[in-house]
């Protein structure tokens, strides 16, 4: 389920949204319980203050250990919401997302093991992209150019019933409800499947009845489940569902692989190092990073990226490297390496003596114990 309160993280597996008790379906039905133009109007008036989701009332400063799993998970997990949150402020001021007209063609109420309820849609893509920056247009004949502009699985956008990028359309405010794409038709990448909380959505940290009815009166006709939206000769679902805007706003592609690596950390045989790094023995002698690396490295990292480089060669134990989107975390990686494999005294020469060695054992002649022995 959802983590709308402050209790312990349930312990969970993880796998795709259609399997039971997986991150990747606790991440998407929280994050599909925002009000996301509320959220929007608070962020432009510069009222973003904690609290006003219910996962900001569980941020908390990360310590140097953590007393258990379920600690790790209640404090990374807050913070990979904000991160998410974050992204989604910045995937619509970007103004590069997809803006597409959309027909409804069908809709059912899907109940998961959890309790929790979703709406899963399918929906035709109309016409061409109406994104006023859309940088695609000129190579949309194309066929990379017409793949990449459409939106993709993991992406989140926003469902509404009119122009959300029309001045003073005020109409746009009356329904709207956040989708997580699931999966598009590979044989045709206008017919994608979308998912939409039916029941939970929160306005700041205020339950929302209201929109629950929302949905299941705009998607699916009522609660009728499997309703095909584009018979005519239904005349209870007529009216229903029909034509919408959907706007993608961001992919949650690198969140969800975050959010799975936190909860998978029960399963992990690195767990109680992890948890409490001081704890456990060095796995290898302090290391010296080369000058001429160190200059190079000087030059294209800042210097919290040169203290976590400097650390990491101090001792054998655990660091954390930490940071909001594009601070660099990424960059910080790439130079580890390169400090780790240029640290470590490895003899290159050796290695490649070894290598000449056993290739002149591959293609020695003689009996095949010969050639295993040379292979040795």
């Amino acid at each position: 389920g959802g983590s709308q309160g402050g209790g312990a993280a349930e312990p969970g597996t993880v796998g795709s949204l259609d399997e039971p008790g997986t991150s990747e379906r606790r991440l998407v039905r929280e994050v599909l319980s925002w009000d996301f133009l509320h959220l929007l109007r608070q962020d432009k008036h510069g009222s973003e203050k904690a609290g006003s989701l219910p996962h900001q009332a569980r941020l908390v400063q990360i310590p140097s250990t953590f007393s258990s799993i379920d600690a790790f998970e209640n404090c990374y997990e807050p913070l990979l919401l904000e991160e998410t949150r974050a992204t989604l402020m910045q995937g619509w001021k970007s103004r590069e997302y997809l803006l597409y007209q959309c027909a409804i063609k069908e809709s059912k109420i899907v109940k998961t093991e959890e309790g929790d309820e979703f709406v899963e849609c399918r929906a035709d893509l109309v016409g061409d992209n109406l994104c006023p920056d859309d940088h695609s247009a000129a190579a949309r004949d194309e066929d990379a150019a017409f793949y990449s502009a459409f939106p993709l699985p993991r992406d989140i956008v926003l469902m509404t019933r009119e122009n959300p990028i029309l001045e003073g359309n005020t109409a746009v405010k009356k329904c709207y409800f956040l989708a997580y794409l699931k999966k598009h038709d590979d044989r045709n990448p206008r017919t994608l499947t979308l998912t939409v909380l039916a029941r939970g959505h929160y306005r700041g940290t205020e339950a929302n009845e209201a929109r629950d009815d929302q949905v299941r009166r705009e998607l699916c006709a009522g609660g009728i489940a499997m309703v095909d939206l584009g018979d005519e000769d239904e005349d209870e679902t007529k009216g229903q569902g029909g034509d919408w805007f959907i706007s993608r706003i961001a992919t949650l592609t690198t969140l969800v692989r975050e959010h799975k690596a936190v909860f998978s950390l029960r399963n992990s045989s690195l767990a109680e190092e992890i948890l409490d790094p001081s704890a456990s023995a060095p796995t290898f002698a302090p290391k010296k990073i080369p000058d001429r690396l160190l200059t190079r490295l000087a030059r294209s990292h800042n210097e919290d990226q040169l203290k976590a480089l400097l650390g990491a060669v101090k001792g054998g134990r655990f660091h954390l490297i930490k940071g909001p989107p594009g601070t660099g975390k990424t960059s910080t990686l790439c130079g580890l390496l390169a400090v780790l494999c240029q640290s470590h005294g490895f003899d290159y020469d050796r290695a490649f003596a070894s290598m000449r060695i056993d290739e002149a054992g591959d293609h020695r002649g003689g009996s095949a114990a010969g050639g295993e022995a040379g292979r040795q």
